[in-house]
């Protein structure tokens, strides 16, 4: 179910940047979210060095366009994307913890 959704989330980011219907800061919001979200869809691998490689790549991902974000330095935007990298360094360093026994939890001893 969610890999569909994500392919479909990505599908339509593709898709705005083809169209110019969106406006190049509006879509270094939307390819900031892209990237966060297929973050967020670690459960999806079947194997932590799989996993790995990808979720590394989606958390340096979202630096890519959110310093086109950063350097506008509009004060809501910065705030915005801040609030958004810190959930994806959360989950980034919860996963890199756990990297190794993460697809063998049971949720008995979460910590």
């Amino acid at each position: 179910f969610m890999a569909e959704q994500m392919g479909a989330a990505e599908g339509a980011v593709v898709d705005l940047e083809k169209s110019r219907k969106l406006g190049r800061p509006f879509f270094d919001h939307a390819k900031v979210v892209k990237d966060a979200m297929l973050l967020f869809n670690w459960w999806t691998f079947g194997d932590s060095e799989s996993c790995h490689d990808n979720i590394k790549s989606n958390y340096e991902g979202i630096f890519f366009a959110g310093n086109k974000i950063l350097k506008k330095n509009a004060e809501v935007e910065v705030a915005w994307f801040n609030a958004l990298k810190a959930a994806c360094e959360a989950i980034y360093k919860f996963l890199e913890a756990r990297e190794g026994n993460i697809w063998m939890w049971s949720g008995k001893a979460a910590g």
